[in-house]
């Protein structure tokens, strides 16, 4: 599920970096391993380790993450982020879910993680200003925070590949959503079905488009043409549907919009909206949500091809990785000489 994610950091990074410096490594898997471990102790004063999800997020904090003992406090030792940390390691956290009502008392928003002290990471990188906002918002008052960053997901290779291919032979009478099939979600489909079908253009076939699903963290591209060539109008529903204002969904839409798909999505967090303006379109109800989908399907074929291209286009220019580590100043963490405090380390 993180491939969007780690194909942006990773080309943004190798587009601004000096790689006569630096080099890119990637690897999927836990904390818990021995070759992880050894990996994780292999980084040197100056190197940067970032941590992509929430899996294993405990393995980075002393205890619950509610009580924060003193840094001399030996438990600290067994934390691989405090031990790399000190050896001069910057550590990041890539930030990768929606915040909803269980998550909003989560690790998150503990002590451990809001304060600088003793945050077991010196960087929060998110897809969405919803969720950096909230970020701000349930960390407590009068501590000094981890630098945030926005860093969504940018286009995608794989998929812009595949983009002739879906614009010219998309099937145009029906919309699909990519997901799981919550009961939120389904009870928002249902609206929208029904609406859909009672707008002017009732051509429209609404399904629940479940059948694509990702293993072990890898995008089956191949699947994932099939799948965006069976419908030409694809939706976007937020995990918890009730909450209009929730962070809009950068991974699925950066993956979709890069192979041409036209998207319409649930209202978002307005920032995060205004990110992707004129990419995707936000429907304010289930209702608007239908009559808009609807409408894009019963385009004519060559005036529905030119809004998907434009859209893409869009896309690749705003969100580049090499233009999102850019827009996030990412240049004061990568330099291309060594940290002054690293030099006699190394």
């Amino acid at each position: 599920m993180y491939d969007p994610i780690m194909q942006t950091l990773r080309r943004g990074a190798n587009e601004t970096l000096n790689l006569d410096l630096w080099t890119v490594e990637q690897r999927f898997g836990g904390v818990d391993s021995a070759e992880a471990a050894a990996e994780l102790d292999a980084l040197k004063c100056g190197d940067i380790f970032v941590w992509i999800g929430k899996a294993q997020l405990g393995a980075f904090v002393p205890g619950n993450g509610k009580s924060v003992p003193p840094r001399s406090d030996p438990v600290y030792n067994e934390l691989v982020t405090y031990r790399i940390q000190q050896r001069g390691v910057r550590t990041i956290y890539y930030q990768s879910e929606p915040f909803g009502p269980a998550e909003e008392e989560g690790l998150m928003f503990s002590p451990s993680f809001c304060d600088f002290e003793t945050s077991p990471f010196d960087e929060i990188w998110d897809y969405s200003h919803a969720n950096l906002k909230r970020y701000w918002d349930k960390c407590p008052a009068g501590v000094t925070r981890p630098v945030v960053r926005y860093v969504p997901p940018g286009n995608l290779n794989e998929m812009a590949l595949q983009r002739e291919d879906v614009i010219d032979n998309c099937v145009a009478g029906s919309a699909a959503f990519l997901g799981g099939p919550r009961p939120e979600r389904l009870q928002y489909i249902s609206i929208f079905e029904s609406q859909a079908k009672q707008s002017p253009w009732q051509n429209l076939t609404a399904r629940d488009a479940f059948a694509v699903s990702m293993g072990d963290g890898i995008w089956d591209y191949d699947t994932l043409d099939t799948y965006l060539r069976q419908s030409c109008v694809q939706l976007n529903i937020h995990k918890y549907a009730k909450l209009n204002t929730e962070a809009f969904e950068a991974v699925r839409a950066a993956t979709l919009v890069s192979a041409g798909a036209l998207l319409v999505s649930q209202i978002s967090d307005l920032d995060d909206q205004r990110e992707w303006a004129g990419i995707v379109h936000f429907a304010e109800t289930p209702q608007a949500h239908g009559v808009e989908a609807a409408r894009l399907t019963q385009l004519p074929a060559e005036e529905r091809r030119h809004h998907a291209r434009a859209r893409a286009k869009l896309f690749d220019e705003k969100f580049s990785p090499k233009r999102i580590f850019e827009n996030a100043n990412m240049g004061n963490i990568l330099h291309d000489a060594m940290p002054e405090q690293c030099t006699e380390q190394r």
